[in-house]
């Protein structure tokens, strides 16, 4: 009689059953789409709290026209919504909302060209006259100049206006993705001619055993980047160089990450020069210190002192850190797996090749000069000169010799498109020093925008998101009621740390510094003008200009919402799901030690 085999041969082993599935972080794009899909149900959420109003807003929409129709009479607020609502709906009306022609406005309204107005009494006439033009455009909220198509009409986005908004951000960041493009021609071609790779390489060996000096040195670089210009994006061009040479060097993909984002996001933390959104701030406070009478002028300088002292603190924070990372990933303490660790090398050889090349050239050296001379010259145009030496600009002679160069500055004022001219200029220099064919030329741009397709997508969605945030009314709801909470008894110097959280929070839905600056500002301003005397209001103007940047450093360091993070994982090979503690708890360091440090500031002065 045939034996038949065992069913129970036939089954999966326990070990089989229980093994579990380890979880998988997501990819960069589904991470940040996910981002936009929460947005639009925020968006729905937010526009839910209030009833929809007689003319069909909701939310943040209902609450500011009807703030604007407070005071009519019911017979006025009847005939102001229909009034309005058939203003708004023609063209010459809509022309003059989007030009913001308040004096143009006014006599369109006066001149009652439809018959709508003539039934008004004159309070009513008086009140829908000074119509803020900044409010409502076909139902729409305004923020965008003319680009308005992407806007929904009630406020509240569906899937549909993610395309849209998708579009509107490819015109919104194509002018970053072309600077980042260029800066990757000029790597490529670095590295093909082996620049950068004989670069390197002769540091390393300089080294020698100290290898673990890279760390900190890279770390200081980098945060004075983030400190001065304050920009995080232009980063991810340097990666590709940075991630490879360490790995070669004996760390790991996440040490190169860690470098790179850490740094320049702490020098954002403490942000010294940063001219954007510390210049944004700065203005608004600018305005209520010259109306107290106070001497002087709120600017990027206003509490720079604190801003040094905290940026040499966090620096050294992080230097200390990466050192201790660097030296568990040199004892074979890679948070990484040995395949993810594998790959990770073969992918640095083929970037950087064997590093054991021979002294430069002097073709080599021409074109390490160029490309030395382009990244001094942008560091040069985006240091705040104007508070420094005034704004001279404007003057005909400076201002000729500018547009000379079609530039509207020689320095300062310079806008990614024209930095992204500036790398393409050093690149075709190099270009031409190395002879490179037509070919090769093309294959430079080719081979970069390879490289940086999946981060180009990234910032596309990430400026996707914003847009909806913004023309949502959400940011502004959000703000306002966030802000709106805050007591007026509060001193000055605690009006700074109890805006810090929640600066944080905003920071996690408007990943952009002078975006939420300039959201944030024409709150908060009205709130410190309430001390009266310039001298109650300073110590509120240099805690806000302290720990606002800290608050975005944070973020910028560790949230997946901001898109730059998942973005810089994906170019670093690193895994951003096995990096977040560290983030995280580097991030609560750094937010402790800035709470500390300005807390005993307001107890020194």
């Amino acid at each position: 009689m045939t034996k038949t085999k065992s069913t129970s041969s036939l089954k999966t082993s326990p070990s089989q059953n229980n093994k579990k599935r380890k979880f998988k972080m997501p990819g960069a794009l589904s991470i940040i789409i996910g981002v936009a899909f929460f947005v639009i149900v925020l968006s729905w959420v937010v526009h839910a709290i209030h009833p929809t109003n007689e003319v069909g807003f909701s939310g943040w929409y209902a609450t500011q026209y009807d703030s604007w129709l407070t005071g009519f009479n019911d017979k006025d607020r009847y005939l102001v919504v229909n009034a309005t609502n058939q203003f708004l709906s023609t063209s010459d009306g809509a022309a003059l909302l989007k030009t913001h022609d308040l004096t143009g406005l006014i006599n369109y309204l006066n001149a009652d060209p439809d018959g709508l107005l003539t039934s008004l009494s004159s309070e009513g006439k008086i009140q829908l006259s000074t119509l803020n033009p900044s409010l409502f455009i076909d139902g729409h909220w305004f923020n965008f100049g003319d680009s308005n198509w992407y806007v929904s009409n009630d406020g509240m986005y569906g899937i549909g206006d993610i395309v849209k908004a998708s579009i509107a951000g490819v015109f919104s960041a194509w002018d970053l993705i072309f600077f980042i493009v260029a800066m990757g021609a000029i790597i490529e071609l670095l590295t093909e001619t082996k620049v950068l790779n004989s670069l390197v390489n002769s540091l390393i060996k300089g080294m020698n055993n100290k290898r673990i000096l890279l760390l900190p040195i890279l770390f200081i670089l980098f945060s004075l980047w983030g400190t001065i210009l304050g920009s995080q994006e232009t980063t991810l061009a340097l990666i590709p160089i940075i991630v490879p040479s360490l790995i070669i060097a004996g760390f790991d993909a996440t040490t190169g990450f860690l470098v790179v984002l850490l740094g320049c996001t702490t020098g954002i933390a403490a942000s010294v020069l940063e001219p954007f959104a510390l210049g944004t701030l700065a203005s608004a406070f600018n305005g209520i210190w010259q109306e107290a009478g106070g001497s002087g002028v709120i600017g990027i300088g206003t509490g720079i002192g604190l801003r040094m002292i905290l940026f040499i603190i966090y620096t050294s924070i992080g230097c200390l850190f990466m050192v201790w990372y660097g030296q568990r990933v040199l004892k074979g303490k890679s948070i990484e797996d040995k395949s993810m660790i594998e790959e990770n090398k073969k992918w640095a050889k083929v970037s950087m090749g064997e590093m054991d090349h021979k002294e430069m050239d002097k073709k080599q050296k021409i074109a390490l000069g160029t490309v030395g001379f382009v990244m001094l010259w942008m560091i040069i145009v985006f240091l705040p000169w104007s508070s420094w030496i005034g704004d001279t600009y404007n003057s005909s002679g400076w201002a000729t010799f500018s547009h000379l160069f079609f530039f509207n500055s020689l320095v300062g004022r310079w806008t990614f498109v024209q930095l992204g001219l500036l790398f393409a200029l050093g690149w075709y220099i190099c270009a031409k020093v190395f002879n490179y064919s037509n070919n090769q030329m093309k294959n430079n741009w080719k081979n970069s925008f390879v490289t940086f397709k999946v981060v180009a997508f990234i910032l596309i969605f990430s400026r996707a998101t914003s847009i909806i945030l913004t023309n949502s009314g959400d940011a502004d709801y959000l703000a306002v009621n966030l802000f709106g909470t805050l007591s007026d008894s509060l001193k000055p110097g605690a009006l700074s740390l109890v805006i810090f959280p929640i600066y944080i929070l905003m920071a996690l839905f408007i990943p952009s510094m002078t975006g939420l600056a300039g959201i944030s500002a024409p709150i908060i301003a009205p709130i410190i003008k309430g001390y009266g005397s310039p001298e109650a209001m300073l110590p509120a103007i240099i805690g806000i200009m302290t720990l606002y940047p800290l608050a975005q450093g944070l973020v910028n360091m560790s949230s997946p919402t901001t898109g730059l993070v998942i973005a810089q994982a994906e170019a670093s090979r690193a895994s951003y799901a096995k990096a977040f503690p560290f983030l995280l708890g580097y991030a609560i360091t750094l937010a402790v030690v800035g709470v500390v440090m300005v807390t005993l500031f307001f107890f020194m002065i």
